[in-house]
This record gives structure tokens, sequence and C-alpha cells, in this order.
């Protein structure tokens, strides 16, 4: 059987040592941040372990999701040209609180 493609987009919540990432877990992909939550307009992304900036200002219309959703997108739209018989998986994990400040 061949090996599945994978990605991880967004939430990921064990920072540390690089064998805790995704792409130390298995995934062959992460775009994301290390954190229960993260700013929409200013967030602290990274692409597998090196930590990235994001292409445009909030001024100029970014907004993580739609950043997380358009990269996801491409990811599979590029895996399915190169490789169009292998199977693709895609953990996708939206920014959203989740930390205990976000109950009440």
């Amino acid at each position: 059987m061949e090996k599945i493609i994978t990605q991880q987009i967004g939430k990921h919540l064990r920072a540390g040592p690089f064998d805790r990432w995704p792409t130390g877990l298995g995934f062959d992909y992460f775009y994301g941040f290390n954190a229960g939550e993260t700013h929409q307009y200013y967030p602290v992304i990274f692409e597998n372990t090196v930590p990235v900036e994001p292409d445009k200002t909030p001024e100029q219309g970014y907004h993580f999701m739609t950043d997380m959703t358009d990269r996801a997108i491409k990811w599979i739209q590029l895996q399915k040209t190169m490789q169009p018989d292998r199977p693709v998986f895609m953990y996708f994990a939206p920014g959203a609180s989740t930390c205990s400040a976000s109950c009440s």
C-alpha cells in the first residue's frame, strides 16, 4: 500500500522539542501554531518548524482562517498534481479559542 501524504493545518497543542511537533509525529507538512489559541490578524505561525510571517497585513485583508484555508487547498492541489494516485490526509484545526479564558 502506498504511503498516505499527510498535512496538519492550524492548531497544534504540543509545543516543545521538534519531535513533538506535527512533522516529528509523522505529518509530512505543518502550517499553523503551537498553542491553544492565536491572534487571528497577527498570528505566530510556523511552516513545519520555521517561523513565518503572513504575506499581507490585516489592513490588506489578512485573516488567519482565510490563510489556513487557502494553504490547505493549495497543498492538496499540489499533491494531487504531483502524485494523483496517492491518498491524502489533512488534519485541519481552526484557530478558535479553546483556553479556559474562553469559558464564563
